[in-house]
């Protein structure tokens, strides 16, 4: 047996060493004791490479990564204008936020439809019970009833239905509730970007 270079380099990763293992019968491992040479000037970047996946993962990236990671999967409307200081505000929990991201790519197959877009709302405010309709004397029109559970985010609802509408098409989100609904209409003419 002998060592030999892959991503590790001999004399300066490790050192080379090569022999003759013996196996008695039935015996099958042996350990080989290898000298590994302390490279620590580059420890940080290994350690920093070696823990992408954790950076780049919506669960476990730091708090202040999250609205970075909106931009990978184009949910980076969703993240307000940074303050001072670099901080970024949410407009949902940051919970809601690394859910969304982590079903990015899910979502962007079924971008521009109803079933995609409840199952973005209903993933953004955490409440069930969207109703998307289609009235059949308003063509290019569609209603979005937002269930009671859902209307401290109308605000954010009415830019993701913006944003996630197919373009060239007029929407309102209704507030459902106990008493009469509250009715919001997008802008005539108003499409996406």
């Amino acid at each position: 047996m002998s060592t030999s270079n892959g991503s590790a380099t001999a004399g300066t990763d490790y050192q080379a060493t090569s022999g003759t293992l013996i196996f008695d019968a039935g015996q099958t491992t042996q350990t080989i004791d290898i000298t590994i040479n302390g490279d620590t000037l580059h420890e940080p970047d290994e350690q920093l490479l070696g823990n992408v996946d954790v950076l780049f993962s919506p669960y476990s990236a730091s708090e202040r990564f999250v609205p970075f990671l909106t931009g990978w999967v184009t949910l980076d409307y969703l993240v307000g204008v940074p303050r001072p200081g670099g901080d970024v505000r949410l407009p949902l929990p940051a919970g809601r936020v690394r859910d969304l991201i982590a079903n990015g790519a899910a979502l962007a197959k079924l971008r521009g439809t109803p079933i995609g877009l409840r199952w973005f709302l209903q993933i953004a405010t955490g409440a069930t019970g969207f109703v998307i309709e289609e009235p059949s004397d308003q063509p290019f029109h569609f209603v979005v009833r937002v269930p009671p559970d859902a209307q401290a985010y109308l605000g954010v609802i009415k830019r993701i239905v913006e944003m996630e509408k197919p373009a060239a098409t007029t929407f309102e989100v209704v507030a459902e509730g106990a008493g009469e609904a509250t009715r919001e209409r997008a802008p005539e003419g108003e499409t996406n970007p």
